[in-house]
């Protein structure tokens, strides 16, 4: 009878994956923001600590050549792929002078519509509710269909400390410290699911939050000067980010083809890479990977957990998130992933 110690390595391998195989690392940024709510960032100083870690203890490969490997069946065991996810800005301004001096390839996934803006619509939330300042006692947003109403109370007013007071929350648990904690997580909900402009319309009903170019997206500028180095891959994320899986085929069509030849377009080059937005499996369906190969694609990534092997479908390649850790840290999750446990906290 199966022992009770190889009774949970297998089950943790039912969830992370097979730890046989290549690991696809999923970023968004490098940055040190002032709130983060849904753990995006890695500061400068860890992501070089974790380039520094991939350079002694494992392969570093660019995207293409890890389609390569998956059409030969030779996926190596010690690969790591590094990528990114959205397009801000500091993937160029941070991210790549790391990567330079590591000589650690990565693909940046970039959101077409987003170029040029002061940034996406959770952080543009997170600097409203989540940073300090004052805010009416109670905030109403409209949403197709209903209005849903906030109350802040003393909640409405927030110093330093108040902002600070609870750096380890999470807007995906249940446990919401503030009423300000709570109005971000009802809000976010109700705008997850909404189209780019009836969301505008909602987010147009709240108070300015303070100024910030912390969290923007590339420049078009930017974009071209990313594309010019050897190391750097840039892959498609469609036009506004939207769940596709929500949207109808059209509007698929749309997000992901016009995303294409608008990328390809700026930077000079036909894209091959795409990755799904938010890229859960109920964000996307079997007619978006087919309309994702269909558009010129060779390979797209995900948003769930597991190691790429022989017989892996390249157009729905499992990633690994990566959380601010130190590089002990990041080492210690490495070797977790491959041997298909979770990683520390």
């Amino acid at each position: 009878m199966m022992g009770l110690v190889e009774k949970l390595r297998s089950h943790a391998r039912r969830i992370v994956g097979s730890p046989a195989g290549t690991l696809v690392l999923l970023y968004h940024r490098v940055a040190t923001p002032a709130v983060d709510p849904w753990r995006l960032s890695v500061s400068p100083a860890h992501f070089a600590e974790h380039m520094a870690v991939l350079k002694r203890q494992a392969k570093p490969l660019q995207l293409r050549a890890l389609r390569t490997a998956l059409r030969t069946g030779k996926t190596p065991r010690d690969g790591v792929v590094v990528t990114f996810d959205d397009g801000y800005a500091d993937n160029l301004l941070a991210a790549r002078p790391i990567l330079e001096r590591n000589d650690v390839p990565a693909t940046v996934f970039v959101t077409s519509g987003a170029l040029g803006t002061p940034g996406f619509w959770w952080d543009r939330l997170a600097r409203v509710l989540l940073r300090p300042g004052k805010l009416p006692k109670r905030l109403s947003l409209p949403v197709p269909g209903r209005t849903l109403d906030v109350k802040l109370g003393r909640d409405a007013q927030w110093d330093d400390a108040a902002a600070a007071a609870h750096p380890g929350w999470q807007p995906w648990g249940d446990e919401h410290p503030t009423a300000r904690h709570k109005a971000y997580r009802i809000f976010y909900d109700a705008l997850f699911p909404l189209g780019p402009e009836e969301r505008e319309t909602a987010l147009a009903a709240l108070p300015r939050g303070p100024e910030s170019h912390a969290e923007r997206a590339l420049s078009i500028a930017e974009l071209r000067t990313l594309a010019e180095s050897d190391l750097v891959e840039i892959g498609c994320h469609t036009r506004t980010h939207p769940v596709l899986s929500r949207l109808t085929t059209e509007a698929q069509r749309d997000e992901i083809r016009l995303a294409r030849r608008d990328l390809g377009a700026i930077i000079g080059s036909p894209l091959t890479s795409f990755a799904y937005p938010f890229g859960r499996r109920e964000d996307y369906d079997e007619g978006t990977v087919a309309m994702v190969r269909e558009a010129g694609f060779s390979c797209a990534c995900s948003n769930f957990a597991g190691s790429v092997a022989a017989g892996t479908d390249p157009f729905q390649l499992p990633r690994f998130q990566v959380r601010d850790w130190d590089g002990e840290g990041f080492a210690a999750a490495l070797r977790a992933w491959r041997n298909g446990e979770e990683p520390p906290a």
